[in-house]
């Protein structure tokens, strides 16, 4: 494991991971308060492996599939990152708001490895605070350049289609991939017949 105490500068997907781990259910471990606990479902499990050795971040993050959680290693970014988030131990979303933080990345991200697919949108779990869950909605909304809405401990995404198609030349491969894997069959028929 690196430790990354020292330094400041830390990897892009790193730090993509720590935004989009905070976006959905991350939470600060109890007993290590420098450390992420991030709970994902074991169906993301081999995407999470994919984007960590593509982006040569296993050093930092440690995946407990059993448990369905991985932890992200302490780092001078993300203390940053939990102290902006963070007032009192409970998520408040980012008190000093800046574009560099909320990146499109960082959102598909969150999207790939904590989205599910419901019946007319992609739902994405979240412990943000719910008098700052419209303000991440809105944030999410500008950045996608697609309808994102408010839901019960949710960030939903209504369009999948929209987002899949204004996203897709944006992205890598491997998100790119994940991020299809949304569409419903319908959405699949109307993608191929309008291209």
């Amino acid at each position: 494991m690196k430790n990354l105490e020292e330094t400041y500068e830390i990897p892009i997907a790193l730090e993509n991971l720590i935004i989009a781990s905070l976006l959905s259910q991350g939470e600060i471990d109890l007993l290590k308060s420098n450390e992420l606990i991030v709970p994902f479902s074991k169906e993301k499990a081999f995407f999470l492996s994919s984007y960590l050795k593509q982006h040569n971040i296993l050093d930092f993050v440690h995946v407990q599939i059993h448990k369905e959680q991985f932890k992200i290693h302490s780092n001078n970014r993300l203390k940053e990152l939990i102290d902006n988030w963070f007032n009192s131990g409970t998520k408040t979303f980012i008190q000093k708001l800046d574009s560099n933080i909320l990146r499109y990345e960082a959102i598909i991200l969150c999207i790939n490895l904590f989205g599910s697919r419901k019946l007319e949108s992609i739902s994405i779990q979240t412990t943000v605070n719910k008098k700052y869950l419209r303000t991440v909605t809105y944030c999410i909304e500008q950045v996608l350049k697609v309808p994102v809405i408010p839901g019960k401990n949710q960030i939903k995404i209504p369009d999948v289609l929209e987002l899949i198609i204004k996203s897709i030349d944006h992205l890598d491969t491997i998100n790119s991939t994940e991020l299809t894997t949304y569409l419903n069959s319908m959405e699949k028929n109307r993608l191929i017949n309008n291209a």
